[in-house]
């Protein structure tokens, strides 16, 4: 490889390195603003149909309603959730979604994002808890932006450092 290929492809990685590392700026700091206030969420109350726990989630369906709801990671205390969803003595739940509000799954069709949910015998997450870890997760991606623009600035730096390949000229003397 030439010190001229070697540059660009130095200063390529360096543009996609800002590039990922403005996009992830760009959603950490629009993340909080989306999350919605407690009073556009509905209460909803029924005993566990189905659960399915995964990477990111539990899914759930309630007894006699035929949305999806869907309890994220990053909401925080996960195995305690679905152990509860699990639980056939602390039914029925009760949970928080947003009614106009449903998203689309990768796998799946689409579901409602839990904010808050209590069983019968006690309160598991409440919506401050939930409101927290999500800004808890966004505080990453702050960090995520500027280690990509640090790494961003030293490729930029070490394509300046990298000599040019001109034989024709004499090395000087020193």
């Amino acid at each position: 490889m030439t010190p001229k290929q070697f540059k660009l492809t130095l200063r390529s990685f360096a543009f996609i390195g800002t590039v990922m590392g403005i996009v992830v700026l760009i959603l950490s700091i629009r993340g909080p603003s989306t999350f919605p206030e407690r009073q556009n969420l509905i209460p909803i109350t029924g005993a566990v149909a189905w659960s399915r726990a995964d990477r990111y989630s539990v899914t759930f369906g309630l007894a006699g309603d035929s949305r999806t709801f869907s309890y994220a990671h990053k909401s925080g205390d996960r195995g305690t959730i679905a152990s509860a969803l699990s639980d056939t003595s602390q039914q029925p739940i009760s949970i928080l979604v947003h009614p106009d509000d449903p998203q689309q799954g990768a796998a799946g069709g689409p579901f409602f994002q839990v904010y808050e949910l209590s069983s019968s015998k006690a309160p598991m997450r409440s919506y401050a808890q939930v409101k927290a870890a999500w800004a808890s997760d966004y505080r990453y991606g702050y960090w995520t932006a500027l280690l990509a623009f640090l790494a961003a600035g030293f490729l930029e730096y070490t394509a300046r450092r990298v000599p040019p390949n001109n034989s024709s000229k004499p090395t000087p003397l020193r």
